[in-house]
């Protein structure tokens, strides 16, 4: 019985490995055609664009290639730089520094800046804080129990011009892996309440990635 459910978790992985870089494939060719656009089925729908309920299988493939994350590894699982150019960690990894790419930008021209990123991670600690869940990321930054709000300011999340720094409380040799997940892209402040962090519209989004949401089956 362990047997197959391993064997399905790995078949699984294999799938989702597929899809991604096919997702990537398609990302890269919206660079040479406009006129590119991807479709994608399944059985159980996708019900939300906010990146706080990426935990369904779904979503991950359904907006992975909407809304950009810092990197990603899916490329053949090597890391490669999407909205950051450049990244180093301190020697004991404690302390990780993010250069963010400039001139790029949001489906509707804004540009992409560090504080769009700092904001978009901020509004997933707060609520990771108050459900008190963890996911191996943003609860080791430091300051993380001083967060009341997705507004609040900590030391271990800061902006230095273009650049990002996270301090942690531990030694963070994984964040690569770990910051590539979904749940920590990058959104545009005017998809969510900018007092409360709550999602405006779950079949809306500005998209920060090579795709858009063109259209979405009513009957999903």
């Amino acid at each position: 019985m362990q047997l197959r459910k391993r064997s399905a978790l790995i078949l699984c992985g294999i799938v989702c490995i597929l899809l991604c870089v096919i997702i990537k494939t398609e990302i890269m060719n919206t660079k040479r055609s406009s006129s590119s656009s991807l479709s994608i089925w399944g059985n159980d729908p996708p019900y939300s664009t906010d990146p706080i309920d990426y935990d369904a299988f779904i979503h991950h493939i359904a907006f992975r290639s909407v809304l950009s994350s810092v990197l990603t590894q899916y490329h053949l699982g090597n890391y490669e730089g999407i909205l950051a150019e450049s990244w180093s960690p301190s020697s004991e990894h404690k302390v990780w520094k993010f250069k963010i790419r400039k001139n790029l930008r949001f489906e509707n021209g804004d540009e992409i800046t560090p504080e769009h990123i700092v904001k978009s991670w901020m509004r997933i600690a707060y609520f990771q804080k108050q459900r008190n869940s963890e996911s191996g990321f943003l609860e080791l930054l430091e300051g993380f129990k001083e967060i009341k709000s997705i507004n609040s300011k900590i030391d271990g999340l800061k902006i230095q011009g273009d650049e990002i720094e996270l301090k942690f409380t531990k030694p963070m040799k994984k964040l690569l892996e770990t910051i590539s997940f979904g749940l920590y892209s990058v959104v545009h402040p005017n998809d969510y309440d900018q007092k409360t962090g709550k999602w405006k519209d779950p079949k809306k989004v500005i998209s920060s990635g090579g795709y858009k949401i063109a259209s979405w089956d009513k009957k999903s």
